[in-house]
């Protein structure tokens, strides 16, 4: 399932990238739970990003 989240992320982050001339990886909300050395590193982020939204919430 984590590879295809990555594979989406990849095909969505190439198209944005492609629109506005120039590499969006790095420019996400997601991209501040980046790991590059880990195994489909944007979806790993996005899960890890929306578990601390959740915690957030519970905290409220």
């Amino acid at each position: 399932m984590t590879n295809d989240k990555q594979q989406k992320i990849d095909y969505d982050k190439w198209l944005e990238s492609e629109k506005k001339h120039k590499d969006m990886c790095g420019t996400y909300d997601f991209c501040k739970y980046c790991d590059k050395t880990l195994e489909n590193p944007c979806a790993k982020a996005v899960e890890k990003i929306t578990a601390a939204l959740k915690e957030t919430a519970y905290k409220k």
